[in-house]
């Protein structure tokens, strides 16, 4: 305000450059900015599916259930997620999730990423 004149009588005093950085972030030990979030999210749905799968809970449900497997699309975010009594359950719960996906969407699912945790080492 000061430096367009729009404020008569103040007088600001600083002994900062202006390209100068302040001392909260040297404290945090900042070095740089931030990385910009990614915009690189696939397009269509079934392009991209990430699945992890998680578990076991310290006690099993009423049906005997310890894990679940969670699929998310990288185009839309839709969740689905299945309850497994054993983490070998996983292909099945994947061949599943596919069948219902490609299904509904009428395309047919392209990529699957997972976390590497061996879901899928084991399948048939």
């Amino acid at each position: 305000m000061i430096s367009k004149d729009l404020v008569s009588g103040l007088k600001l005093e600083s002994s900062l450059c202006p390209d100068s950085i302040c001392e909260p972030c040297l404290a945090g030990k900042m070095h740089s900015l931030p990385f910009p979030s990614s915009l690189n999210h696939n397009r269509s749905p079934l392009e991209l599916v990430h699945s992890d799968l998680h578990g076991p809970l310290p006690v099993a449900s009423h049906s005997g259930y310890k894990y679940w497997i969670t699929f998310i699309d990288d185009a839309t975010r839709f969740r689905a997620v299945y309850l497994l009594k054993a983490k070998s359950e996983a292909f099945e719960a994947f061949k599943v999730y596919k069948s219902w996906a490609e299904t509904q969407l009428g395309v047919k699912l392209r990529a699957l990423q997972d976390d590497k945790g061996g879901e899928y080492m084991h399948a048939p």
